[in-house]
């Protein structure tokens, strides 16, 4: 092993560690109350939210994670009370033990009212300069391709298949909603 791979293996240890710790003293609990590697399991049981939410909300905010169950999770393999967080990503763009206490900051305010500071966690991101500018242009790039896809098919729903609200449409009645006039 080369001595910056080392380094940089050391980093996202550093750096989970960090983020450990930025959750706990932000009163988000981590099922081994901390870590020794690249990752760790997060408990929601005390956010009022699920890991299927949680997923979702960090998502919007730009933090990728997954749901994951917990030891003797009340919620279904399918919905979940906590979920994975891991560092190697972040290390990979560069990110330092301070930005951890930052991504730390914005989890908790995503958590704990997710309609209040959705906006002032994203804006966290694109201020401190972990997001650069390709990324937040890439995100409304994707912003404008949904939108237009919405709009297509709100409008050309039957052609394509969907009913209105985008579920596939029974096979017997497409050629009812076909012969519909735009």
């Amino acid at each position: 092993l080369t001595d910056e791979f080392k380094a940089y293996q050391k980093q996202i240890i550093d750096n989970a560690q960090a983020l450990a710790k930025g959750l706990t003293d932000r009163g988000i609990k981590i099922v081994s109350g901390g870590t020794d590697n690249h990752l760790m399991l997060v408990d929601l049981t005390n956010l009022d939210v699920t890991g299927k939410q949680a997923e979702k909300m960090l998502d919007e905010v730009h933090i990728t994670c997954n749901k994951n169950t917990i030891p003797n999770d009340p919620q279904s393999p399918f919905v979940t009370s906590g979920v994975r967080l891991g560092t190697p990503a972040a290390t990979t763009r560069g990110l330092k033990e301070d930005d951890m206490d930052a991504i730390a900051e914005a989890i908790a305010l995503t958590l704990k009212d997710f309609e209040a500071n959705k906006d002032k966690a994203k804006a966290m991101f694109y201020e401190k300069g972990m997001v650069s500018e390709a990324d937040r242009l890439d995100q409304a790039l994707i912003g404008t391709i949904h939108s237009v896809a919405e709009s297509f098919i709100q409008k050309y729903w039957y052609v394509l298949g969907l009913s209105p609200k985008i579920n596939p449409i029974a096979e017997n009645d497409l050629e009812f909603y076909k012969n519909q006039s735009l």
